[in-house]
């Protein structure tokens, strides 16, 4: 295996671990948001 193809696989392998990153940061990030704008409203609805 040359080092330019051990440099592809790499890249590839980082890609796709980037992408399923990405998507769980994104149903972290919408979950926490959801929960943010329940607590405001609720809050507010109490104050």
């Amino acid at each position: 295996m040359s080092d330019v193809e051990s440099l592809g696989v790499l890249y590839v392998g980082n890609f796709r671990g980037m992408r399923s990153l990405l998507k769980h940061l994104d149903r972290t990030l919408a979950r926490s948001t959801f929960c943010n704008q329940l607590y405001l409203h609720q809050h507010l609805q109490t104050a």
